[in-house]
């Protein structure tokens, strides 16, 4: 009687692990089945894109994995002027540095940084950047939230000409983006090989550009020595549409160098400047712009592929005898990847 006892403990738990071997080996099949179903539709999206395959071709890799350094920085121009009286400002932000890493399942990438200096005290600041960014053979976009307490510079009060120093901390910016783009080339021509790399440029192509823009900015300036404005507030809001040229060269030796600019008119626009209680409209003029230029080189070989690339956004506002406003954001990362 015992034995059998011990015999059917031994026989449940032995059908218990049956059991459970096949339930993981369900799961672990529909987990499969999820993933090969994800990965075939990304797949159909990525081949789907309206190209000439002998300029551009679509690396046959499921995997990309990507490390990147970052380095950025703002620089502003601010003149504000009224019936003589006034202040010019030149500000720039501390240059920031931050590595990165990224993922790419077919043409879906997921990645972060991390800036050094988060970690260090006497070098910590509360600036941030978040993007996020689609490149498309015909369309793409950028949407961009930024923040800069880091700014300094000096400030020159007119019609005395003092000047001040303005410490880090003393000034702030915070603003969101958005840029698009259409590329008329786009069969020929691909801004994903520049900035994605989830296509390769086979042969020279360039394109004629459509492009949008919008930005927004808030800048601060507080408590700045020998102004009599103890508070001042900028508002800039523009809607801007205009166009451009891209073009990518390709060598010989599988390397691929791409240019680009782009100057876009404000459409719209509201812009003002707050001292204390008081608010005035800054006065535009019809040569207030939105520009950007792109740079990239980038070299491939098999799978493996590394490069640089830069990126100059700028925005100008206003007239010279009333008030200005100019804005620089200056861009570069260097990358190194590997396609599996």
């Amino acid at each position: 009687m015992k034995l059998l006892r011990i015999f059917s403990v031994l026989l449940v738990l032995f059908l218990a692990a049956v059991m459970a071997a096949q339930t993981h080996d369900s799961s672990a099949s529909g987990v499969r089945r999820l993933v090969l179903n994800a990965d075939n539709k990304l797949y159909q999206r990525q081949h789907k894109a309206s190209i000439d395959t002998s300029y551009i071709e679509i690396p046959e890799y499921r995997w990309t994995f990507k490390s990147q350094l970052n380095l950025n920085s703002n620089l502003f121009g601010i003149s504000l002027l009224h019936q003589g009286e006034g202040a010019v400002a030149q500000l720039t932000s501390v240059p920031a540095v931050s590595q990165g890493i990224s993922v790419s399942w077919r043409n879906l990438t997921v990645g972060a940084a991390i800036n050094p200096a988060w970690f260090i005290k006497r070098m910590k600041n509360d600036d941030f950047c978040y993007t996020i960014s689609l490149y498309g053979n015909k369309l793409g976009m950028a949407a961009t939230i930024r923040g800069t307490s880091s700014l300094q510079g000096i400030v020159t009060a007119l019609p005395d000409s003092l000047v001040a120093t303005v410490p880090a901390g003393s000034c702030n910016d915070i603003s969101a983006d958005f840029d698009a783009y259409y590329a008329f080339n786009g069969k020929r021509f691909s801004y994903p090989a520049a900035f994605s790399q989830s296509q390769i440029q086979k042969k020279s192509a360039g394109s004629p550009l459509l492009s949008l823009s919008i930005r927004n900015n808030i800048t601060d300036l507080r408590q700045i020595e020998y102004i009599d404005n103890p508070t001042m507030t900028i508002w800039m809001n523009m809607l801007c549409l205009g166009g451009g040229y891209a073009h990518n060269f390709v060598t010989r030796h599988h390397w691929l160098l791409h240019f680009s600019t782009v100057a876009n008119i404000a459409l719209l626009k509201y812009n003002r400047v707050n001292v204390e209680e008081t608010s005035r409209k800054l006065e535009g003029s019809v040569f207030d712009v939105v520009g950007s230029t792109q740079f990239s080189a980038l070299h491939w070989t098999g799978r493996f592929f590394y490069g640089f690339n830069a990126t100059a956004r700028g925005s100008l506002f206003g007239k010279l005898k009333t008030g200005m406003f100019n804005n620089v954001m200056l861009e570069s990362h260097f990358l190194f990847g590997v396609r599996f």
